[in-house]
This record gives structure tokens, sequence and C-alpha cells, in this order.
């Protein structure tokens, strides 16, 4: 795991694909159809990475092959699915606590501005959930705890992973398999894009757990990189248990073993984290894309 691979040679890897894209373009429309079309933009890799290992139905989504500002397919399952409304405030959720986190760092008049604009919708998933809204909020407050301690990266990955089980579980069922997966993909998540944050989070002094002062992000991947290699095989390791009739094992298995590790090795050489997912599960340019992460 974590090695050097080429994914355009593996025949799995591309059949993810599709599959990625159709969860990735049912989040979306998840998000405009219980939330208004304004809030598409917020969408989130992790957010439908997550939909995925939760295997929300997506049996009547059909991508359309037009770029997105035109027709983006037929989705006739999500309008109306409960589960798919929670992914929708889930993902709106995570993005308000980004901008409280961002105000709170650095006083960001960028993210006062989305407050403002976002509001609304954002006050409607805190109505439509309060329990997943609440989990959510204590979570970040856990985090800003730790890094008022300067806990280390694994701590800190630790509690965002604690903090995402306890939302989704919150009102969705989670199996004991799906609880594990979505731990260590947290955990992945806040870890790659603190590594993917590092340049940006050092020039403007905001504390990264993986930050060193005066040190470029080249230079400590110089002399980190067995370290970051050895927590994130700590972090999957016997995340999957094979004794769940009903999960994904098939995807689950290409996402551990060759999604994640190429997503990860491009990051570490330096590759924005958001033009990765775009590369990485967007193969042909006519086809629907993402739109940025939070």
């Amino acid at each position: 795991m974590f090695g050097y691979f080429d994914p355009r040679n593996s025949k799995s890897y591309s059949g993810i694909r599709p599959k990625y894209r159709r969860f990735y373009c049912s989040t979306c429309k998840a998000i405009e159809y219980n939330y208004g079309c304004l809030s598409k933009p917020l969408l989130s890799y992790d957010i439908a990475l997550l939909a995925m290992v939760m295997n929300l139905d997506i049996s009547n989504s059909k991508v359309s092959r037009f770029p997105c500002p035109f027709y983006c397919g037929s989705f006739k399952g999500i309008k109306n699915n409960e589960d798919w409304k929670k992914i929708a405030a889930l993902n709106l959720l995570l993005f308000a606590q980004k901008l409280n986190d961002d105000i709170l760092d650095d006083n960001s008049a960028l993210a006062k501005t989305l407050v403002l604009v976002y509001g609304r919708s954002i006050k409607r998933a805190t109505r439509d959930f309060p329990v997943m809204a609440k989990e959510i909020s204590e979570g970040y407050l856990r985090i800003v705890e730790d890094e008022e301690q300067c806990a280390d990266a694994g701590k800190i990955a630790l509690d965002f992973s604690k903090m995402m089980v306890l939302a989704v579980s919150s009102y969705l069922m989670v199996t004991e398999q799906q609880r594990k997966f979505i731990s260590a993909i947290s955990s992945w998540v806040y870890i790659i894009d603190a590594l993917d944050d590092y340049d940006k989070d050092a020039k403007k002094k905001l504390y990264n757990p993986f930050v060193e002062e005066g040190v470029r992000f080249d230079a400590y991947l110089n002399s980190h990189r067995e370290d970051i290699a050895e927590m994130l095989a700590d972090i999957f390791a016997n995340c999957l248990t094979y004794d769940d009739d009903q999960f994904d094992y098939a995807s689950a298995d290409i996402l551990l073993n060759q999604f994640i590790p190429d997503v990860t090795q491009k990051v570490l050489c330096g590759v924005s984290l958001k033009l990765v997912h775009l590369k990485a599960a967007f193969c042909e340019r006519r086809l629907c894309l993402p739109r940025e992460e939070f």
C-alpha cells in the first residue's frame, strides 16, 4: 500500500471512476434538491466518498455526457430520498464549521461573506438534522482544543474521524464495517488536507500539525515521508474485516489499495488536492465535472 503504481494500467481503478462519478453527481443533485442550486458549489469530494461507502441508492442516477452547466443527467431517485437529504445536510454542516474555523483562525473576510450567502441553507440543514449539527459542532470544538494544545496529527485525525462517525450515525444506519471504514477514510481526509495546506498554513502562521517553522513542504517530506507512510498504514490497518454481507468490498478494496494511495502520492509530490481529485475521478472532459471541495 502507498507504493507507486500507474492507475491508467489498472482496469479495476478505471472501472470505479464511473461509479464514483455517479455518487459525486448524485451528491451534487441532493444538495440542489434539498438546499438550493446556490449551494451546489459547496460539494466536497469526501462527502461523495462517504456516500459511496454508505452504498446509497444510485440505481436511477444517470450522469450526462454533457457539461454540468447545460445538463448533468437524470437523478429521479435522489429528489425525495431521505438518506440523500442527510448526506446533503452533512455537506452543508461541515462547510459551516469550516467557515467558523476560518473566522476563528484569521478573521477571514471571505468566510464571513460566505456565512451571509449560505446562512439560510445552513440554518435549514441545522433544523432538519439538529443532532447531526450538534455532533459536528462539538467535534470541531474538540479539534480546536487539540490545536490549542498543539496535538499531533494522529490525535486530531482520530478526533475528526470520531466526529464524522457520530455525525453520520446520528441519522443513518451504520454497520460496524461501515463505521470502521468511515473512520479510516475520515482520518485520511484530515491528514491529506493538512498536508495539502502545509505551505498555505505556514505562510499564514495557522496551526497545522505537520508544519515546522522555516521548513518548506518539500523539505519536510524529505525527512518525514516514512513517518507519514507509517501513520497512514496504521490508520488503514484492519479497517476491512470481510464480515458484512451488505458491504461493497470490491469498491472498498479499490479505494484502499489504489485510489487512496494514488491521491496520497500525488499530494506528496506537491500536486493540488483539488486537481488530483479532478483527474482521479473524471477522466473525460465532456463528463460532469466536480466542484471545489470546502
